[in-house]
């Protein structure tokens, strides 16, 4: 795989956000941050049972908070193309989107004043890598 420095520094920037802290929570969990594992993993309740086990009725929160961490797997798909000979070009353009898209929670009633280093660093990580994408789509 060829060695893509802003491909490297998306990479390195969305793995420590699984590490930060994204979100304030549950008094209980971790002193009430809320790691970005975990809180991956909380977006993915509606679907695949965690803490709270969903209540059967889903919500617009729900649906946009899946999507969110599925976004996670496009991340890693598009890491995966880099090594490619000619990795698709509309990456960039989906990666944009999924960075777009979690943006979502900055405009969740009062939970942008709850968010961490960790949330805006994964964010900033679709981003960066959507820049580079795009810059290797158009050295191409």
């Amino acid at each position: 795989m060829k060695q893509y420095p802003l491909v490297i520094a998306g990479a390195a920037v969305w793995a420590v956000a699984w590490f930060m802290p994204v979100i304030v929570g549950e008094p209980t969990l971790l002193d009430g941050r809320i790691p970005g594992w975990q809180a991956f993993r909380q977006s993915l309740n509606p679907i695949w049972p965690y803490l709270h086990p969903n209540a059967g009725d889903l919500t617009w929160f729900d649906v946009l908070g899946v999507a969110s961490g599925l976004t996670n797997f496009v991340f890693i798909g598009a890491l995966l193309m880099t090594g490619a000979a000619r990795p698709a070009a509309p990456w960039w353009k989906v990666l944009l989107g999924c960075g777009l898209l979690n943006t979502f929670w900055l405009f969740m009633d009062g939970a942008a004043a709850d968010l961490r280093i960790g949330y805006y660093l994964w964010v900033s990580s679709y981003f960066l890598l959507s820049v580079a994408y795009r810059a290797l789509a158009m050295r191409r």
